[in-house]
């Protein structure tokens, strides 16, 4: 079974502001939605901005590689 964990983190409100790292998360979900048949949402996680905590991002790669063979 394939898995994708996508973060994006523009760290708005911040001296270090990025623009553009949610959008690319978002168009990379379209893409491996689209050309390589994750169309099944409980293959894939996205953390965008406030949701991507220390927390949340380890929780997420401990089920990326959990079944990892």
């Amino acid at each position: 079974m394939k898995k994708a964990l996508l973060v994006g983190i523009n760290y708005p409100g911040t001296s270090h502001a990025l623009r553009g790292c949610v959008n690319d998360v978002r168009m990379m979900n379209d893409i491996i939605t689209q050309h390589y048949g994750f169309t099944d949402v409980k293959n894939k996680r996205m953390l965008t901005d406030q949701s991507a905590t220390t927390q949340n991002i380890m929780e997420r790669s401990e089920w990326l590689v959990d079944g990892a063979q």
